[in-house]
Parts: C-alpha cells; structure tokens; sequence
C-alpha cells in the first residue's frame, strides 16, 4: 500500500526533524519544554510536502469526514465528554497504581510532607503548548491516523483497522504513553467508524490533551505516605470503579451512531 508506506515514512521524518530541532532550541538556550513545543510546529509544513502526493489523491476522504455540515453541537458536546473520560480513567487507574506499590515505593523511614500546588507555565508558554498540543497536535493526529490510516486498513476488516491504526498511533508517541495512547486509538477510531466523521475524534483529543496539560504541567503533587492503610486501600478499589465507570461509558459514547446530516445543511453550532 504505497500510500500508507509513505505516510509512515513522513511520520518518521517529521519526527526525526523535530527531534533535530528541540536539541538546536535547546543548545541555543531555550528551556526543554518550550524547546519540544515549539519544535512540534515542524511538523505540519514538512509533512504537508511529504504527503502532497497523498493529499492530492485521498483528499477527498479527510474533506468528506471534516464536512462543516457534521459538525453541530452535539457533536462538540460527545467530544469533549469523550476526551475527559478518558482522562479520567487515566487518573483512576494512575491512582490505584500508586496505592497498590506503596510498599514498594515507601522507605519505611522517611515521610515527606505532602503538597498540592498548581503553577503554571508563563503566558507565552502556556500558550504554545496550547497551540501545539491542544489544537496542532489532535488535528494532525485524527486526519493521519483516523482519517487515512483507518479507512485504508478497512480492508482487512473493522476490528483489525482499528487494533493496527491505535498501535500505528501509539508507537509515535514516548515509551511512557504508549498504552495511554492505544486505549485512546482504540475508542477514536471506533468513534470515527461509528459516526462516519473525524469532529468527534478531533474534539476529544484536544480534550484529552488540554486536561494533559493541567494535571502534567500546571498540578504539583507530593503525596508519598508510609505504608498503605484500609483507607487508602479502599481509595484504590474505588479508583478502580471509576476507571471501569468512565472506560464503560466512554464506550458507549462512542458505540452511539450519529444520524447522518445532509451534505447541504448547514452546520449546527
């Protein structure tokens, strides 16, 4: 599949570029946050030029499915729900993880005072990695992988398209995020599949990633107690059920087939 080969390869390139590029910012003095944002924004213009060829030949599918006429309210409103549930379930199950190998991580002699603060980035920064992760980033991701990379692999049938297309998604990423990503590949594609356009996908991921920034970036917490006690084991147990609530209701989420708007009306926002 020429197509799909040469999309792979321009991932690879693109990344390779932005890789060159966040050390170049980081040796002429920038700070390695704003260095690996501001080099993402790379990747569009050099993937563009890569992917003319595929642009010019499979256009129609990433216009067909970011059709104005798709997207509506609803839509806006299933993605975002989309996006933090699955955030959710990633704070649930980070949670418990922590609890359960509190034996493991606790000294047993020192413990240090917990903390809880929120600080963010300056203005500037915070604004870049808003561009680049929250807005740059999911559109890139969803017209590449659950645009192209989905459909193509449709061939081979629907459960194996999606399996392939979320590992094809998850292997782009850092080796810390690769499962967080497959389970986020896992229920976009379903939910491009099921609601035959990509603005739920999209929103969800900007969702998704903009909460990243809150709890990976803003949230500072220390919490590291001795030992595990019944509450907190019950803390775990109950992480554990909202994980499962939140995983179970994201995929009906996106399990719900959107009724099909006519490509002549007018988009409802």
């Amino acid at each position: 599949m020429p197509a799909l080969a040469l999309l792979l390869v321009a991932n690879v390139c693109a990344l390779f570029a932005r890789a060159w590029l966040e050390l170049r910012l980081q040796a002429i003095g920038l700070g390695q946050r704003d260095a690996v944002n501001l080099s993402f924004l790379i990747v569009p213009p050099i993937l563009f030029m890569l992917l003319w060829p595929v642009i010019r030949e499979h256009g129609t599918v990433i216009r067909d499915r970011l059709r104005p006429a798709r997207l509506n309210g609803a839509v806006i409103a299933r993605g975002i729900a989309l996006g933090f549930l699955l955030r959710l379930a990633y704070w649930a199950v980070l949670t418990a993880w922590v609890i359960l190998r509190l034996p493991l991580l606790a000294d047993g002699n020192a413990n240090p005072p917990g903390y809880l603060g929120y600080n963010c980035p300056p203005g500037a920064s915070l604004l870049l990695q808003i561009v680049a992760l929250v807005i740059t980033a999911p559109i890139i991701e969803e017209i590449i992988n659950r645009g192209w990379i989905l459909h193509w692999l449709l061939r081979y049938g629907q459960t194996p398209a999606i399996i392939l297309s979320a590992l094809l998604f998850a292997i782009y990423h850092v080796p810390a995020t690769l499962l967080m990503a497959f389970c986020f590949g896992i229920f976009a594609a379903k939910s491009a599949l099921n609601s035959g356009q990509l603005w739920t996908a999209v929103f969800a991921h900007m969702t998704f990633n903009g909460l990243q920034i809150l709890d990976w970036i803003c949230l500072r917490i220390v919490w590291i107690p001795v030992g595990q006690t019944v509450p907190l084991r019950l803390l775990a147990g109950g992480s554990i059920l909202v994980a499962i609530a939140a995983a179970a209701t994201a995929f009906w989420l996106v399990r719900r087939r959107a009724a099909e708007p006519s490509p002549d009306s007018p988009p409802r926002l």
